[in-house]
Formats: C-alpha cells, structure tokens, sequence
C-alpha cells in the first residue's frame, strides 16, 4: 500500500486486535484510512484505536466474536438501527477491503 491511496476511505477490517489483523489495521491508517476494528478483547480494541488515533486518522471499534454467527446477526441489526437513525458511522458509507486474520476460514 502507497501511503495515503485510502484517504477518504473506510476499512472494515475483523481480528484487528492481533497478527496480521492488527497489522492490516495499521497499514490501512498509514494508507490514510478510517478504519473500523473488530475484535473480541476489549483492552486490545483501545490499544489499537490509540495506534490509528497517534497516526493522524480515525478509529472505530467493535467489540465482538464474529465467529459466533448469533453475535454477528445481533451486531449486523444494531448497525442496521443505527444507521436508520443517520448513525455517523453508517455502514453504507464505507467501502470495506477484505483484510482480515480469518480471511478464508469459515467457522473459526
């Protein structure tokens, strides 16, 4: 990635709290990314959003197992609400690039 080519984007990226999550995370706010981080510990999320915030962009985090698809419903309708209420953070307004630890994997 060229550093800035996500300037006025947003990057959904899930297990950003470790490994090569974390790291996409990053490379995506050095890439000039807003970046949404999902992850299921909560003390990792606020490690991660102070990284993106010191490099210069925003984060938004998300504490959730989206391996448990009863969890991913629940998180996907309250998005849903949200942004039905003009939530500033509507999910329509992102275009997400796959980057994730669990790329591939289904079940995990």
């Amino acid at each position: 990635m060229s550093e800035r080519q996500f300037t006025g984007k947003v990057a959904f990226v899930t297990g950003a709290t470790s490994g090569i999550g974390q790291a996409c995370a990053i490379a995506f706010a050095v890439a000039g990314a807003k970046v949404v981080c999902v992850g299921r510990k909560a003390e990792a999320l606020k490690n991660i959003e102070q990284k993106i915030r010191e490099l210069g962009t925003e984060a938004l985090t998300i504490e959730a197992d989206l391996s448990r698809e009863e969890e991913a419903e629940r998180r996907r309708a309250r998005d849903k609400r949200r942004a039905s209420r003009g939530h500033p953070h509507r999910a329509r307004h992102a275009r997400a690039r796959p980057c994730s630890a669990a790329a591939g994997r289904s079940g995990t």
